[in-house]
């Protein structure tokens, strides 16, 4: 039966905290599906159910109508606890999302801990910071989609309807409350979370919860999950690398990359926006002169080559929403017609929407994370054609500029200067 089900709003998100679960050692089944409610009534010894809702993009009524049905059938199910991942820089319908937790939970009290140390990522008298610098003034100010207006997390919350108090360091924790109450919690070091998931533990207050991987890597121990040893895989064959993220973070990785000695494509905006370049004569052959890029460099990375919307202008200009869905649907697509050719390629895939685009386009619904790599970054496979395809994933805001660099390297892939 599930004992945890853990909703994400984004398909790395998902990814990046059910690892804490799954490399612990509990049987972990991650999934992309409209009928999630159905998994929820497993029977085949699945312990953490963890659903990518989707719904970072979306209107907040929306958003919050989903994560409240989903939490409504998992108390129906029996299951005795729920974590809604949030980002770690605070993107996404985070106060819409964590209402309907516990508004469909009819619990009183929701820990929030937004930290995550390990990424420089924490939070200190209600304000997030990211690498010592104020959220909104970094890199998530500026995102293209969502940009964080707001370093001050209660800022999430509309106060007339969330009850919000705030837990600093120098508070002894005081979480009994009379009315519907969400807690955020300051954390500076994973010291502290595990402090405050402890205390949370002994007051019987893990039945809901929030936050991103940092206080989840502290629950499998605390929830009793059965700790259990397995050999790690090392997959051996070239590395595509298909990185659709606008971040900033994520373009310093690819180029530091290349500067290593490793493959670069740079895709073309008709390659990314026109609906029928794929399927045309010229799409074929460029993506046969791709799969040949290999014999080459047996680390391939492909990217969009830019940081910012400014390709939303690219002949006909459209929504930031529709430039958003054209790009992950058409990186998706290249990578199966990559797969078509060669199904040897492990992959790597950076940023949740070209994550989820691939896999709407060879129609896959569940995968099984492994370990990870580093923090954030997951090692996890799919059942595709008949065989095992290994794909590592990881958030395009995570990670240092040499992050593909020591993955290849840790992984013993061939290619570049290693």
């Amino acid at each position: 039966m599930i004992k945890l089900l853990l909703i994400s709003d984004d398909f790395t998100g998902a990814l990046d905290t059910g690892i804490q679960f799954a490399q612990y050692g509990a049987k972990t089944k991650i999934i992309t599906t409209s009928n999630a409610e159905e998994y929820l009534f497993d029977k085949n010894g699945t312990e953490v159910l963890v659903i990518n809702a989707e719904t970072r993009h979306l209107p907040g009524e929306q958003a919050y109508k989903i994560v409240y049905n989903l939490t409504k059938s998992a108390v129906l199910a029996g299951v005795s606890h729920i974590y809604k991942k949030t980002d770690s820089g605070l993107r996404g319908n985070i106060g819409s999302e964590l209402k309907a937790l516990l508004d469909a939970s009819e619990e009183k009290f929701l820990p929030f801990i937004p930290a995550y140390p390990q990424m420089n990522r924490v939070t200190i008298r209600g304000f997030h910071y990211i690498d010592g610098q104020p959220i909104r003034e970094s890199v998530f100010g500026k995102d293209p989609f969502e940009p964080v207006i707001s370093s001050d997390v209660r800022d999430l919350f509309d106060p007339d309807k969330t009850n919000i108090e705030l837990f600093s360091q120098r508070d002894r924790y005081k979480t009994e409350f009379d009315t519907s109450t969400i807690g955020i919690f300051d954390a500076k070091s994973d010291y502290d979370i595990q402090n405050i998931a402890e205390f949370l533990k002994n007051n019987n207050q893990l039945k809901i919860m929030a936050g991103c991987a940092g206080f989840a890597s502290f629950l499998p121990q605390l929830l009793k999950f059965k700790k259990r040893n397995f050999s790690v895989p090392v997959p051996s064959q070239s590395l595509l690398v298909m990185c659709g993220s606008l971040n900033p973070i994520s373009k310093a990785q690819i180029e530091y990359a290349e500067r290593k000695g490793f493959g670069r494509i740079v895709l073309a905006p008709g390659q990314q926006l026109e609906q029928d370049f794929l399927s045309s004569r010229e799409g074929a052959l460029w993506v046969e002169a791709l799969e040949n890029t290999f014999m080459r460099y047996p680390v391939v990375m492909m990217d969009t080559g830019v940081s910012d919307m400014s390709i939303a202008n690219y002949e006909n200009p459209v929504s930031l929403h529709d430039v958003r869905v054209s790009i992950a649907s058409a990186l998706g697509e290249i990578v199966k017609k990559l797969l078509d050719i060669n199904c040897n390629h492990t992959l790597m895939i950076i940023g949740g929407d070209t994550l989820l685009g691939f896999f709407n386009q060879i129609n896959c619904n569940e995968i099984y994370p492994v370990c990870e790599i580093e923090a954030g970054t997951v090692l996890s496979y799919i059942n595709y054609k008949n065989q095992r395809l290994w794909i590592i994933s990881k958030s395009g805001g995570f990670g240092k500029q040499d992050i593909i660099y020591k993955i290849a390297k840790k992984l013993k892939l061939a290619g570049g200067k290693l």
